[in-house]
């Protein structure tokens, strides 16, 4: 869900679809946003606008940019 929306899921939504306690999800989370923060990773995963999703990590914004030829900012 994470990867393929293109919106930040709110952890209601992962709630209702996984049929999962508002515990076992925001452990989850946290353990996935952890995971991502690990120096090798490309992506972290964030809270953003009310729901969590991966972004690119700042320092290949650059590199991303020109590898998908994008000249204003948005998030990859």
């Amino acid at each position: 869900m994470l990867f393929s929306s293109t919106r930040p899921i709110s952890e209601k939504d992962i709630e209702d679809a996984l049929e999962a306690t508002r515990e076992a999800v925001s452990e989850a989370l946290e353990s996935l946003r952890q995971d991502a923060e690990a120096a090798d990773r490309g992506v972290r995963l964030e809270l953003v606008a009310g729901g969590w999703g991966y972004v690119s990590r700042p320092e290949f914004d650059s590199l991303l940019r020109k590898y998908h030829e994008v000249s204003e900012r948005r998030r990859l």
